[in-house]
């Protein structure tokens, strides 16, 4: 593998991929999700729609890729976040992956993780682990199954590196 590769900070009115990788999102708690990246001055830009399974995948594996590859290539874009994790992510893992050349911001967990390993390792990018448009995001800013405000845009906005953030008391985290 060479060298980490970051992203570009995520900077204000940026475009912001949505993609669904894995399993959908119900619609109303992802428009929370959606309306909460608005109110943090980003515009969300989801994919258009694709005919969803019958099973626990938001499209066939072949609309899956395609949604991925072409948010990756979307020069447009500040960044790429996920609606949810759930299952169906490993079935993305293939060559044409290999082919994303910039690194951008890519933003998700649970089975999200397994995407996220794949392109540090061959394409040596840097990725997040954090909140997605239904988890998280949804939940609202500092609020309970939210996300922490402060940490996200110490993660993704900030170019400086050496930032701490004070987690209430329980420890101190600090990035470089």
């Amino acid at each position: 593998m060479s060298a980490a590769k970051k992203p570009r900070a995520l900077a204000p009115g940026a475009h912001v991929r949505i993609v669904s990788p894995a399993s959908p999102g119900v619609a109303g708690i992802a428009a929370r999700g959606l309306a909460e990246l608005s109110r943090l001055g980003y515009v969300p830009v989801k994919s258009p729609a694709t005919a969803p399974t019958k099973d626990y995948f938001s499209a066939s594996t072949k609309d899956r890729r395609r949604e991925l590859l072409e948010a990756l290539a979307d020069n447009s874009s500040g960044a790429v976040i996920c609606t949810r994790g759930g299952y169906g992510s490993t079935y993305l893992l293939d060559k044409k992956l290999k082919h994303t050349k910039t690194p951008r911001i890519f933003l998700g967990y649970s089975d999200v993780t397994t995407l996220q390993i794949y392109l540090w390792q061959k394409r040596g990018w840097v990725t997040f682990y954090g909140p997605m448009v239904s988890s998280g995001f949804s939940g609202g800013a500092n609020a309970p199954h939210g996300y922490d405000e402060p940490s996200f845009h110490s993660a993704l906005t900030q170019t400086r590196g050496g930032w701490s953030l004070d987690l209430g008391g329980s420890a101190l985290c600090k990035g470089t």
